[in-house]
């Protein structure tokens, strides 16, 4: 795209935004055509086109195939300047929370959790898989592992009703104070995308969580998973 056309779609960008916000169009509402469009707002359908197709890729609208173009859930703000965990606290100014535990299971640790927290060989460790919904959509698919012999009997808490953290403090005695975040981008896999409701190898926001008690040795290890176009990350840093 040139210069001069680029210039030209995101001036209708801005022209689609404000029809959305006079029409008080709201997340999962659907749009008009590209033709209709194009008689709206009186461009042509190659512009028309390219400016939905960016919107969809910054994760404004969305689309299907053959099922028209719809206005997005507004993107979540995460400040990873004191960013916690979603197995604890840390999702900001998101809203209220719905926790969906999936499965609780015990298994023999792989190795890459044998890696992250120094087990031995196929140490049995609890993997918990865990879905968190914002405004009736899912926003993250977590994965958390931690050895059983920490917390024996953790499938019978009530998980869901308190954080995870939480209930290893309170029922275990097991305090995480620091934990290591590394955040990046990946392709969700099938059962990533079945939980988040996204075309498989659809990019997202990968956060790898290693958790630490008061002495810095690692006892939990976690993987959240979501949908890039659900969040923005933000953070508040200090010149000196």
């Amino acid at each position: 795209m040139g210069k001069y056309s680029n210039l030209i779609c995101m001036d209708l960008v801005e022209r689609i935004e404000e029809y959305i916000e006079q029409k008080g169009l709201k997340p999962g509402d659907k749009l008009p055509s590209e033709r209709d469009f194009c008689d709206i707002l009186k461009v042509s359908r190659m512009t028309a086109r390219d400016a939905l197709k960016k919107m969809c890729d910054e994760g404004i609208l969305y689309s299907y195939h053959g099922g028209g173009t719809f206005v997005s859930p507004k993107k979540r703000k995460r400040d990873i300047s004191h960013i916690v965990s979603s197995s604890g606290t840390g999702y900001g100014e998101e809203g209220p929370i719905k926790v969906k535990i999936i499965s609780v299971k015990i298994k023999r640790a792989d190795v890459r959790v044998t890696r992250y927290l120094n087990l031995p060989a196929e140490t049995e460790v609890y993997r918990i898989k865990t879905l968190y919904i914002i405004e009736n959509e899912p926003y993250t698919f977590e994965t958390f592992y931690i050895p059983v012999s920490l917390c024996n009997g953790l499938e019978n808490c009530k998980l869901g009703k308190k954080s995870i953290y939480s209930i290893l403090e309170e029922m275990y005695h097991l305090k995480l104070l620091k934990i290591h975040n590394t955040i990046s981008i990946g392709k969700a896999t099938a059962d990533e995308s079945e939980y988040l409701k996204v075309p498989e190898e659809s990019l997202v926001i990968l956060e790898r969580k290693v958790a630490c008690d008061e002495s810095g040795i690692p006892k939990a290890y976690s993987v959240g998973v979501t949908n890039f176009k659900r969040v923005t990350f933000v953070a508040d840093i200090r010149v000196d």
